[in-house]
């Protein structure tokens, strides 16, 4: 039986590529995988799934009478966990597409290759019944945690009430006393919850397809950047160097300015306080970038340490991430 591409999903990150390309690394920090439900329509409609590096495919078995598949001709969605498998995804990551998207869901939208970004919740639905003691502010306690600023609904009263919650007690309080509302008289009370996800999971990639127009070979993307920030460097320095003494410069380059502040001599601090413990006769400089700059995998070449302009350290190593942009260099030994 022969079988053809349904989609592909990939996730692209410039900090490994420099560009948004696929890049084989990103399996190391982030996976693909299906959720149990999406498993089992896997199975029930004998598709494949397999991945490529960087890259996710679910494909199908294609019979004759152009192109048909075992998919039914109605909308089904398949979604798959997005796992961090390293927590260092974190580091290097700019999490400021996520802003304000507690539990993220990457969607189809319209034509668009690129996974659209929308906030998923699930939904809690407690059964209650009106107690025999009715007041105006009776509570009833809820059987899940609801999602920050929930919004509750209640079906089976009329009037509607409006039910106040206390996040401390988990719990709502609205008006019984209406008579219109009957002792034990049964309603529903339905209110957001976080998705029941499993640990490490940052969100969802969720492709519905229409059985009944089935376009082959869609390839989507999900696309996460790079973080941004200012570097420090801390120089331990002998104590006889003055700040005018030493400068960091960068080779040109097309993405950023790499353009590093003037000298200036540290005197207090956490870190002068570390580093003075080490080296008491020593100087500690700080020498700042101008700006935020980008993290990549590849180092970045050409940033050099110069002391009365004369280059001492021909390429700095970078930052890393998770040191939130410090780098410590030692001249003092």
């Amino acid at each position: 039986m022969n079988y053809q591409h349904l989609f592909s999903i990939a996730v692209l990150h410039n900090y490994f590529s420099g560009s948004s390309e696929a890049v084989p690394a990103i399996n190391q920090y982030l996976t693909l995988n299906p959720t149990p439900e999406c498993a089992q329509l896997i199975k029930q409609y004998r598709l494949k799934l397999h991945s490529a590096p960087g890259k996710l495919f679910l494909s199908s078995p294609v019979r004759d009478e152009a192109q048909k598949t075992f998919l039914p001709l109605a909308n089904v969605t398949f979604d798959f966990y997005i796992k961090v498998q390293n927590p260092a995804f974190f580091y290097f990551t700019n999490m400021q597409s996520l802003q304000g998207v507690a539990y993220p869901r990457f969607v189809v939208d319209g034509v668009n290759t690129e996974l659209s970004l929308e906030n998923d919740e699930a939904t809690a639905v407690d059964l209650f019944n009106i107690p025999e003691q009715r007041s105006a502010d009776t509570s009833f306690f809820l059987q899940n945690t609801p999602t920050a600023s929930p919004t509750f609904g209640v079906i089976g009263l009329d009037p509607v009430p409006t039910p106040a919650y206390n996040a401390d007690l988990n719990k709502i309080t609205f008006d019984t006393s209406p008579v219109t509302y009957e002792t034990g008289q049964e309603f529903q009370l339905s209110y957001p919850i976080p998705p029941q996800w499993p640990p490490n999971v940052l969100g969802l990639a969720s492709i519905t397809l229409d059985g009944n127009s089935l376009t082959f070979d869609k390839a989507y993307t999900i696309t996460f950047s790079r973080k941004e920030q200012q570097w420090n460097y801390y120089i331990v320095a002998p104590n006889t160097l003055l700040p005018a003494d030493l400068a960091i410069t960068a080779d040109a380059d097309s993405e950023s300015s790499w353009a590093f502040d003037s000298t200036t001599e540290i005197l207090t601090g956490e870190l002068y306080d570390r580093l003075k413990g080490l080296y008491p006769e020593a100087k500690i400089f700080n020498i700042a970038s101008t700006a935020a700059l980008p993290y990549q995998s590849k180092a970045k070449q050409g940033i050099k340490l110069q002391q009365d302009s004369e280059t001492i350290i021909n390429n700095l190593p970078n930052p890393a991430p998770k040191n939130e942009g410090v780098g410590i260099l030692n001249i003092y030994s």
